[in-house]
């Protein structure tokens, strides 16, 4: 093993952004690079990239299997639509694709069975809306995780455990805290795609989303409304 790779990987979190108050917590960002490192994804999905904390991490866990990419979508709304400072060293990696779009729109214009690995932490208020495209562009084996589940701020994303139980996918949901400085009671839910089904929120939801955009294009309004949160 090239200690150097493993020396980079875990000096990364030296740089964790311990400043930010929405950022995934450091214990789940270590499930997810070794999740990374063990399975060995050929083609990951970031959805949400905030601070690049997690985007970086991806990088370095890559780098270290030799093998794969990723795609880090994102609008930059909270940035007003324009690139953050932080994300232009990044965007210089071989393995990491920069997308500067709405994630419902970048889901929607996907093919299916795309990614091996998801990590959804962008657009809170409306992503469990998007719960169809994204697993449609999951592969079957796909692991996918989810982070706020279990934070009373994002009603909608507390919804998510149970639409995806409710179509027997497989899932463990990361909620326990023990130390007064960490953040893992906030939620990260982790759902393996362990065959092939057409996930769907309930009807009532499905309908008022569907009126929600339809509202909204009649408005012209709809591009670029979808709010981030930093991680």
């Amino acid at each position: 093993m090239d200690l150097q790779r493993v020396t980079r990987l875990f000096d990364h979190f030296l740089d964790y952004p311990v400043d930010s108050p929405v950022a995934i917590d450091w214990a789940h960002d270590l499930l997810i690079a070794g999740m990374l490192l063990s399975k060995k994804p050929a083609r990951v999905l970031e959805l949400g990239v905030g601070s690049g904390f997690v985007s970086g991490l991806i990088a370095r866990a890559l780098d270290m299997n030799e093998r794969g990419e990723s795609v880090c979508v994102d609008n930059f709304h909270d940035w007003k639509g324009e690139k953050p400072p932080h994300i232009l060293g990044l965007e210089q990696h071989k393995r990491l694709t920069f997308v500067f779009k709405d994630e419902y729109a970048f889901l929607k214009q996907s093919p299916a069975d795309q990614y091996d690995l998801i990590i959804s932490d962008g657009d809170h208020v409306h992503a469990y809306f998007f719960l169809r495209d994204l697993f449609r562009v999951a592969r079957k084996g796909a692991v996918i995780f989810f982070h706020d589940t279990n934070n009373p701020s994002f009603a909608n994303l507390q919804k998510v455990e149970r639409v995806v139980r409710a179509h027997g996918l497989s899932c463990y949901h990361f909620k326990e805290r023990s130390l007064p400085d960490e953040r893992t009671d906030r939620g990260l839910l982790m759902v393996v795609k362990d065959r092939h089904v057409a996930v769907n929120i309930p009807l009532g939801d499905r309908m008022r989303w569907q009126w929600r955009m339809t509202r909204e294009a009649r408005h012209g309004f709809s591009k670029g409304i979808f709010r981030k949160k930093d991680k």
